[in-house]
């Protein structure tokens, strides 16, 4: 099973499900404005199960900056990361494939 295991004390720890972190990434492309999720995210998990990396396809709004809402939607996809598991994602790969 694909999950992370956060320890959060001397005898407790908590796990977060792939599921949970395909429902985040589309928390994220709801707040963001303008691009959209061009396919279903790729999400991986390193071998101790402690953190995990993302590469998701996106589209950008025509006559949106491209840089700025890439900036935007990174931010957003690790402050809800911190948030969940108190660490960044190892890595965020955003791959530009066009616009809409």
């Amino acid at each position: 099973m694909n999950l992370v295991t956060t320890n959060c004390g001397l005898n407790l720890s908590y796990s977060i499900t792939e599921n949970v972190f395909s429902q985040l990434i589309d928390q994220c492309f709801e707040e963001v404005k303008n691009v959209k999720l061009a396919n279903e995210a790729r999400i991986s998990f390193d071998k101790e199960q402690t953190n995990v990396a993302f590469v998701i396809d996106i589209k950008i709004k025509k006559g949106s900056g491209l840089q700025q809402v890439i900036e935007n939607l990174t931010q957003e996809l690790e402050s809800r990361c911190l948030g969940l598991l108190d660490i960044k994602p190892r890595s965020i790969r955003l791959c530009f494939v066009g616009y809409y």
